[in-house]
């Protein structure tokens, strides 16, 4: 099942993640980091592992 991708914004109307995402200047880093975040909009989480509940 396909996950919605949502993109966290301050109060103020910053969106802190896509700032840093535009500055990263390691073109393939951010080609990476686009793929990842898709993946796991797909449900392919890559390696993982729960955290136990406290």
């Amino acid at each position: 099942m396909k996950k919605r991708i949502l993109i966290y914004e301050t109060k103020q109307g910053n969106r802190p993640f896509a700032k840093w995402f535009k500055k990263l200047k390691d073109k393939e880093a951010q080609t990476r980091i686009r793929k990842r975040i898709l993946n796991a909009a797909e449900g392919y989480l890559g390696d993982h592992r729960n955290l136990p509940v406290v």
